[in-house]
């Protein structure tokens, strides 16, 4: 995070402002993509399923991951390129259960351009190092526990919703 701070504060207001504003941009059509048109639409198509929903939640969430693949065109790493695709499907799997608990798309577009605009910068800065150093054991165990949370957090906020509400009406939920 200090490395972000750093190059955040080495650029131009406007270059920041720029990149601010696409990270909201991508935020909310990742989201109306993603959350509000294909899981809408499979939460529908599974709803008669016994784990329709919670097939929704998986499908929509590695539709969402793998399409990050195309982030190897910018960045010709395989290996970098997959923790972002594994780190998109658990941050897929978190949103479907915050917009199912909070019924509105807004917050989770939000806090998704929040999240682009954390761990996404890197306009002035090259991201791929030409001699990447090897992960540590703790640097994977912490990664492993922050993919682990979001999920988790995804699958208990579709069951309190689940519980609370008739989920299955997308109606619902502002969009």
């Amino acid at each position: 995070m200090l490395v972000t701070i750093q190059v955040y504060s080495s650029v131009s207001a406007s270059l920041l402002t720029t990149f601010g504003i696409s990270q909201i941009l991508i935020g909310f059509v990742e989201e109306f993509l993603f959350r509000g048109l294909v899981f809408a639409l499979l939460v529908k198509a599974l709803s008669k399923n016994k784990n329709g929903l919670r097939s929704a939640i998986i499908f929509s969430s590695v539709l969402f991951g793998l399409m990050h693949y195309i982030n190897y065109i910018k960045t010709p790493r395989f290996d970098t390129v997959t923790s972002q695709v594994i780190f998109a499907f658990c941050i897929g799997y978190f949103f479907c259960g915050l917009l199912l608990k909070t019924r509105n798309i807004y917050i989770i577009a939000l806090i998704h351009a929040a999240f682009n605009f954390a761990f996404g910068f890197d306009i002035e800065t090259e991201t791929v190092l030409a001699d990447p150093k090897p992960a540590s054991v703790i640097s994977i165990l912490l990664t492993l526990l922050l993919y682990s949370s979001l999920v988790l957090a995804g699958h208990i906020l579709s069951r309190q919703a689940r519980k609370e509400n008739d989920i299955l009406q997308f109606e619902k939920i502002e969009i």
